[in-house]
């Protein structure tokens, strides 16, 4: 018998790297709650090269709070903005693909 390291349900997901790609696109598949240790959640996606997980911050939190399994959503990294509090927060804007007769783009 050997050791088999377990990885959780979110193995083999990249996480989203927003700072060098200021876009991600993909169908919504799942949220977990509570990860790591600020207790955040996290949002999965897949594309055509594999699944994508994108971790939430009070921004994504409200703006991803009405997508459904099977959405197909864009996010865009806007940058930090300066806020009311002391610090400074991560922006976003968010798409979700409403069904027209064109075919969504991924």
């Amino acid at each position: 018998m050997s050791w088999k390291k377990l990885e959780g349900q979110g193995s083999g997901a990249d996480v989203w790297k927003f700072e060098s790609q200021a876009t991600m696109e993909g169908k919504f598949i799942r949220k977990e709650e509570n990860i790591g240790p600020n207790k955040s959640n996290m949002y999965y996606f897949s594309q055509d090269n594999g699944e994508v997980a994108v971790w939430g911050n009070t921004v994504l939190d409200s703006r991803l709070a009405e997508i459904v399994v099977g959405d197909k959503v864009k996010i865009v990294f806007l940058g930090e903005v300066k806020g009311k509090g002391p610090r400074p927060y991560k922006n976003f804007d968010v798409f979700v693909w409403v069904n027209t007769q064109e075919e969504a783009p991924f």
